[in-house]
């Protein structure tokens, strides 16, 4: 598991910007001793009565243990720029999403020990935290070169969006919602197994799940269409059936992750050498092939 320690986000240098998201900006930092780790930066103005419930909300929520959950280090609030500072875990290979613009689709294999490893983190999640993620997607599973794959970003979960303002209203990512979400139906932990049968299509075949000229469409064919389904012949009947069942339209149909994490799928890809396919896929620039036996 990786090293956990606290630190005063207030205290860190920033090295390197490493990306912008919808909830804010992510640095590359250094703190005294040396050690690398994320710093991401959330506007947001607060009261001074405020503050400390708001970062006593950001350590409970944030402050996970898990191998597939990004580390959380400590939080703090800038009054000179109204921002919300969060220092966590640094994945060198930054996420998910970027590993894809490289590699165009990635090798079932390296994808089905990828879905194995969040679907570790979202059990996790899940069952010890009580925690509906509802942000799953390519961003926000972060990457290292050791072929670690880390959940990340809460700033979309619940309860760190009332704990921001009451006045957040974009929760989620339209393409990635499950049905029953975008009805404006009730919604549980199943919701999240949804948003990763989408990100595990979207990875083996290197197409968006969904494509809609506005977001009705969008909405209108997570809804009312048939959920994309990975092409047999192309693919292992362990992955199409791994997607089919996280893609049930029905909620109550969706397996959960202590199923999941059981499926020949998942368990098939358990042993694959992630690490030796990034580190060619980052020496190449390109994509790389899955040597298999």
């Amino acid at each position: 598991m990786e090293e956990t320690w606290e630190v005063d986000p207030l205290s860190v240098v920033c090295k390197a910007k490493l990306g912008k998201g919808q909830s804010g900006d992510v640095h590359l930092a250094q703190d005294a001793s040396g050690r690398q780790l994320a710093l991401k930066t959330v506007p947001i103005t607060l009261q001074t009565k405020d503050v400390a419930q708001l970062l006593q909300q950001l350590k409970e929520l944030y402050n996970s243990r898990h191998p597939n959950v990004t580390a959380f280090y400590g939080a703090a609030y800038d009054e000179t720029s109204s921002v919300v500072m969060i220092a966590c875990e640094y994945m060198d290979m930054k996420s998910l999403k970027d590993v894809l613009v490289k590699a165009k689709t990635l090798p079932e294999a390296v994808m089905g020990n990828c879905a194995l490893q969040v679907v570790r983190g979202l059990r996790y999640l899940h069952s010890e935290r009580r925690i509906i993620h509802r942000d799953i997607k390519p961003n926000n599973v972060l990457v290292n070169s050791s072929g670690a794959f880390k959940i990340t970003d809460f700033g979309m979960s619940k309860e760190l969006s009332n704990a921001f303002s009451a006045g957040q209203t974009w929760i989620g990512t339209n393409a990635y919602m499950s049905p029953e979400r975008v009805g404006g139906l009730d919604y549980s932990f199943n919701a999240d197994v949804w948003s990763l049968g989408l990100m595990t299509y979207q990875c083996c075949t290197g197409m968006a799940p969904y494509q809609g000229s506005n977001t009705f469409e969008l909405l209108d064919q997570i809804v009312d269409g048939d959920p994309p389904m990975l092409p047999k012949g192309q693919f292992s009947n362990e992955a199409c059936d791994f997607v089919s069942l996280c893609l049930k339209k029905g909620h109550n149909e969706r397996p959960g992750c202590d199923f999941l994490i059981s499926h020949p799928f998942a368990k098939k890809y358990a042993d694959t050498d992630v690490r030796g396919w990034l580190q060619r896929l980052a020496e190449g620039g390109g994509g790389a092939e899955m040597q298999m036996d």
